[in-house]
């Protein structure tokens, strides 16, 4: 038994000294008198091959030309009212229910005369305490020409609301080729 501790401490013993040695602890001591011996090199050269690595995203040397735009190249005129206050007729409706644009009715919509204000037309109306921006989303076998209805939650407000002149910012004027059924 002793033989076979012997033989085994031997074998864990040089395991070990191999180890220290691949680290460099005892190589150490041994390669200091080597070092200082030798002449310093100089690595001109890297010691591995270098890795193949490309960008993922290369970067884009993008120049841009600016020109005129579409917008620029054609004229247009400007729509009759567009930035002037034009004078309207207001009454009030209290329905509930969907509009002619297919959205439902809520504070903000108006209904007008689709030839005077397109559906989708944004205004801004100065009518007192009703006074604020507006879409056109609706529109009423009896509104003609320069009238807006305007929605209100019930018909006591629309009764209070009666009928009224206002004025009319035009802020955006919708498409006049497409009406929601």
């Amino acid at each position: 038994m002793d033989r076979m501790r012997v033989s085994l401490n031997k074998t864990v013993g040089i395991a070990c000294l191999s180890t220290l040695f691949q680290i460099g602890v005892l190589a150490s001591d041994v390669s200091d008198k080597a070092k200082a011996e030798a002449k310093p090199e100089t690595l001109t050269e890297p010691v591995g091959p270098s890795p193949k690595v490309g960008i993922k995203n290369p970067i884009l040397d993008l120049k841009v030309i600016p020109s005129e735009s579409k917008i620029e190249s054609r004229g247009f005129d400007t729509p009759a009212g567009m930035g002037t206050p034009l004078s309207f007729r207001a009454t009030a409706y209290a329905l509930q229910g969907r509009t002619r644009s297919g959205a439902y009715v809520r504070r903000g919509v108006i209904a007008a005369d689709p030839r005077v204000l397109p559906l989708g037309s944004v205004v801004q109306v100065q009518a007192g305490t009703w006074s604020g921006v507006y879409t056109v989303h609706d529109t009423g076998g009896k509104i003609k020409g320069n009238i807006i209805d305007v929605w209100v939650p019930t018909t006591r407000e629309a009764r209070h609301f009666g009928r009224r002149s206002v004025k009319v910012h035009i802020l955006r004027l919708g498409s006049k080729g497409r009406s929601a059924k």
